[in-house]
């Protein structure tokens, strides 16, 4: 018997994970909220399209099988609207105009790979009924899931890279 097992050693706190400040909760719902607006618009052009097109839904059909597609469609777009602006522009517009950057752990910018794994790791937070996102609110660091699955996180453009 090893005398640390008849004697645990206390409780200690694990070290931050971050040496830099997350952004707030509230920033980073209002560049979703600001980003989501957008994809909604997208969608909602897209079928106004289809529309003008002459695309009917045909009478007979169930609700459910007619508007399939229309929910494929708009679970597409936000992927593809994060990885058009995450892999390319490297922060969406919801980012931008609240001032966010995306960074990995240690401070630095974000990588192309680490930026792609964030798109399906929020695909992830996503499917699960958006736990992944309100896990920021129950975790030490305020971290998504998506934050660690990508090792990823979002702070405020003031903050020294």
């Amino acid at each position: 018997v090893c005398s640390s097992d008849l004697f645990p050693r206390p409780y200690t706190e694990q070290p931050a994970l971050l040496e830099f400040p997350v952004a707030s909760l509230r920033t980073r719902a209002l560049s979703a909220v600001i980003d989501g607006l957008i994809v909604a618009a997208g969608g909602a052009l897209l079928f106004a399209a289809f529309y003008y097109a002459g695309g009917r839904i045909p009478l007979g059909t169930t609700l459910r099988s007619a508007l399939g597609p229309f929910a494929v469609v708009m679970a597409i777009l936000p992927l593809l609207y994060l990885h058009l602006f995450l892999i390319y522009a490297k922060q969406t517009p919801g980012m931008s105009w609240t001032g966010l950057r995306l960074v990995i752990f240690d401070g630095r910018p974000a990588t192309a790979r680490q930026r792609r794994l964030r798109v399906w790791a929020s695909a992830a937070s996503l499917a699960s009924l958006l736990l992944g996102f309100l896990w920021a609110t129950v975790d030490d660091e305020k971290l998504t899931w998506h934050d660690h699955m990508s090792e990823t996180c979002l702070t405020e453009e003031s903050q020294p890279q």
